[in-house]
C-alpha cells in the first residue's frame, strides 16, 4: 500500500489488463471462426446461388401477398420467378448427371449378339 491508506494504481491496473487482453482475444477467436464458416460457405455455393435464392424467396413472398390482397401480379415478377427457378432446376440437374454412380453398369447378360444400329 502507498502512504496514506491508498492502493497503488499499478496493483489494480494489472488485473484489470488481464481481463481486458483476455476478452480482446476472446473476440478475436470468435470472429475468427466466424469467418471460417462463411469462408466455407462461400466456397461451397456460389454468390449466384445466393442471390437467386434470396430473389426467389422474395418474389415469392411477393407473388404471395400479391393474390392474398387480391391484386394482379405482374408478368414480369412471374416470369422472372419461373426463370430463377429453371435456373435452380438446371443447377440440381447438372449436379446430378456430374456425381459418379454408386455401383458399376452391369453387363449386357440377356443377349449375347450385338445388333448394332437398328435403324
Amino acid at each position: 500500500m502507498a502512504a496514506g491508506g491508498k492502493v497503488a494504481v499499478s496493483e489494480n491496473v494489472e488485473p484489470v489488463m488481464e481481463v481486458v487482453e483476455s476478452t480482446e482475444l476472446s473476440r478475436i477467436e470468435v470472429f475468427e471462426r466466424r469467418s471460417r464458416v462463411w469462408q466455407s460457405f462461400l466456397e461451397r455455393q456460389s454468390v449466384a446461388t445466393m442471390i437467386g435464392a434470396f430473389l426467389l424467396v422474395a418474389m415469392f413472398v411477393f407473388i404471395v401477398i400479391s393474390t392474398v390482397l387480391g391484386k394482379r401480379v405482374p408478368e414480369l415478377v412471374s416470369n422472372a420467378f419461373l426463370v430463377i427457378l429453371g435456373y435452380f432446376f438446371g443447377n440440381a440437374a447438372q449436379v446430378t448427371e456430374a456425381a459418379p454412380r454408386s455401383r458399376p453398369a452391369r453387363p449386357n447378360r440377356g443377349c449375347s449378339k450385338s445388333y448394332g444400329n437398328v435403324m
